[in-house]
């Protein structure tokens, strides 16, 4: 989904050459990136004042006047579910790190796989051993967590300045390959008017 806001900003406000125009130029931009054009879908809304996020525009308004679209929640409720991946090697993507005088506390979100208490897992890319001694879910405590659960995770006998917001936590017979280098591909929209050239940085 595409939320097309502060259209109410627009001169005139609404305008739907306006909102064409960013459709037809996000659209491409995605396009070449690889995504679906069936699968994209643009909604106009306001923020600000809270216009076609919930409720549909009347008739009498002037993106009513031309837009028949699904609200930006309707769109949203309107998303097949992502197929969970608990049959996959495990991969726990960090995203915190705390102690709690037992050990060294994981918090992240299981991106495929399960784990469970007693696991043998791997921090990578670290490469270190690690043993789950506890699992939780939504605060309490689980005998496993599977993909899509945000989990806390309790490595005892783990050195918290070891680990890092990124670090991958896998079983141990399926460890996340380390590589030193990456092949990506780096889309930029046709506004961007710096060079990109070695070095540069972007916020």
């Amino acid at each position: 989904i595409v939320s097309v806001n502060k259209l109410d900003a627009a001169k005139p406000a609404w305008d739907r050459g306006r909102y064409e125009h960013i459709k037809d130029s996000v659209g491409q931009y995605l396009k070449k990136i690889g995504f679906k054009e069936n699968k994209v879908r643009f909604v106009p809304v306001s923020g600000l004042i809270g216009e076609n996020l919930v409720d549909k525009p009347t008739g009498k308004h002037l993106l009513g006047s031309w837009y028949d679209g699904p609200t930006l929640l309707e769109a949203i409720d309107s998303f097949s579910p992502a197929p969970r991946l608990s049959a996959k090697p495990l991969r726990v993507s960090v995203l915190d790190i705390s102690s709690n005088g037992k050990g060294t506390v994981v918090s992240g979100k299981v991106l495929q796989g399960r784990v469970g208490k007693m696991d043998k897992v791997f921090v990578m890319p670290l490469g270190e051993l690690a043993v789950v001694s506890k699992v939780e879910v939504e605060g309490a405590e689980v005998g496993k967590a599977y993909a899509g659960n945000s989990v806390e995770i309790l490595l005892p006998k783990f050195d918290p300045t070891r680990i890092g917001v990124g670090c991958i936590v896998c079983k141990a017979k399926t460890p996340v390959p380390v590589s030193g280098r990456i092949v990506a591909q780096v889309g930029f929209l046709d506004a961007l008017v710096l060079p990109v050239v070695r070095g540069s940085e972007f916020m």
